[in-house]
This record gives C-alpha cells, structure tokens and sequence, in this order.
C-alpha cells in the first residue's frame, strides 16, 4: 500500500469539466454572477473584499 504524504486529490485532466462548463455557459443555462470587477493593480482591495465576505458574487481582477 502506498502512502500518500501530499493531501492534495490527484490531478486529472480538467478539459472535458471546462468544455462542459462552456456548453452550459454559453447558451445561457448557468449565469456567473459577477459582484465587483478590480483592475489587477487593485488586487489588495479585491482580496479584502473576498474576505469581508461582501461579495455576492465572483470577484473579478482584470489587467
């Protein structure tokens, strides 16, 4: 038996979960509720937004 001292769960291939979550996105069977968008350079006021626990939504950093 083998000991696994990284608990971590194995990695697997994640195209076939990405490519299903696009066929549910894209014809607009799931919405991804955004809460806030942070330029990238903002990124301390997005984390503690994330952990005041203010969003209700996912929180977005762009460049």
């Amino acid at each position: 038996m083998e000991i696994r001292r990284d608990r971590r769960p194995p990695q697997h291939d994640r195209t076939r979960d990405l490519v299903e979550l696009v066929d549910l996105v894209a014809p607009g069977a799931v919405e991804i509720m955004i809460a806030a968008t942070y330029p990238l350079y903002r990124v301390t006021d997005a984390f503690a937004a994330l952990q005041q626990r203010r969003a209700r939504g996912e929180i977005v950093l762009i460049s």
